[in-house]
C-alpha cells in the first residue's frame, strides 16, 4: 500500500522515530486537497478543497505492520484515513492512504499553508523530533 505524507511523515527522521524505518518515495501532487498549519501545532492537516493542490511524497509499498503503527501515530480522533488519488513525478498516479482532517475539526486549521521547507528551515523539524509525545511507544 501507498502513503501520500504532505507533513512531518515527510522526513526520515520521523519515521524512524515511529515505525523504526523509512520507505522508498517519490514526489507526488495531490490535487483537489489543502494543507494547512494546525493551530498552535506544528504539523499541519490535509483536506479536500477545489482548485488547491498539496505536494509531499508518496512513500511505496508501506508494510501492512508499519501501516498500523502510523494508524496509532495519527490516532487522535482529528485525522481520517483515506485513499486519494495523487499524481507522481513519474507520471503515473497512484491510488494511496493520506490522513485527511475530519471535517468537524476544519475550524482548528490555520489560513496559514504548511511547507516541508519552511519547517525544515525554522528548526521546527527539530522541536517536532525533540517534544512530540507520540514518539514515547515507538522508540
Amino acid at each position: 500500500m501507498h502513503l501520500f505524507a504532505y507533513g512531518t511523515l515527510q522526513f526520515d527522521e520521523v519515521l524512524q522515530r515511529v515505525v523504526g524505518r523509512t520507505f522508498e518515495r517519490i514526489a507526488g501532487v495531490a490535487h483537489g486537497y489543502a494543507n494547512r498549519r494546525v493551530q498552535g501545532a506544528l504539523y499541519p492537516g490535509m483536506f479536500a478543497a477545489s482548485g488547491e493542490v498539496t505536494t509531499g511524497v508518496v512513500l511505496l509499498d508501506v508494510d501492512a505492520d508499519s501501516l498500523a503503527v502510523l494508524d496509532d501515530f495519527e490516532a487522535t480522533g482529528f485525522y481520517s484515513r483515506e485513499s486519494i488519488p495523487v499524481m507522481c513525478a513519474d507520471g503515473e498516479e497512484r491510488n494511496c492512504e493520506a490522513y485527511l482532517v475530519l471535517a468537524k475539526d476544519l475550524a482548528a486549521l490555520t489560513s496559514e499553508p504548511w511547507s516541508a521547507a519552511k519547517f525544515l528551515a525554522s528548526g521546527d523539524l527539530s522541536r517536532f523530533l525533540s517534544g512530540y509525545p507520540g514518539f514515547s511507544s515507538h522508540e
